[in-house]
């Protein structure tokens, strides 16, 4: 982990100060901190909802759940949401670990939406196509309503 551009890292918090255009002050960097912890503690729970529900719906259908079927829904959201895979996502910022540890706290509050989402898709029955193209619309949906401010 690079110092210089994780100014909480050194002081025990996870947030990239660097994302932030004007410097903040300990204070406001320790409540910056706790949102984003809150929201990746979000993503941590509803990614293990969604697996537990590919977890079921595969074994209703009789077929076992690999770990590279969890390892697929991930890919996919993280696609939807970043626009590219993450690989190339943290290779363009010089990045490396969890791309979820990048991440801002919108796009973790989308991260966990779109793992809500799909966890109540898989429960519903759909096939991973239809869930993408589902989620995609839904996500497009979701960040213009937050645009314009009615989230």
């Amino acid at each position: 982990m690079n110092k210089q551009s994780y100014g909480l890292a050194a002081q025990g918090g996870a947030l990239p100060v660097s994302r932030y255009k004007t410097k903040l002050n300990l204070n406001e960097r320790v409540a910056v901190s706790a949102c984003w912890q809150v929201e990746r503690r979000q993503t941590k729970h509803y990614f293990a909802r969604m697996c537990d529900s590919l977890q079921q719906q595969r074994s209703l259908q009789g077929k076992s759940t690999q770990y590279y079927h969890y390892s697929n829904e991930s890919r996919m959201l993280n696609k939807l949401l970043l626009g590219v895979d993450s690989k190339s996502w943290l290779a363009s910022r010089g990045l490396c670990g969890q791309v979820r540890d990048h991440l801002t706290e919108m796009q973790l509050s989308y991260l966990a939406y779109l793992e809500r989402c799909n966890a109540d898709l898989i429960d519903a029955g759909l096939v991973f196509s239809e869930r993408k193209r589902k989620l995609a619309i839904m996500l497009s949906y979701h960040t213009a309503s937050a645009a314009m401010g009615d989230k």
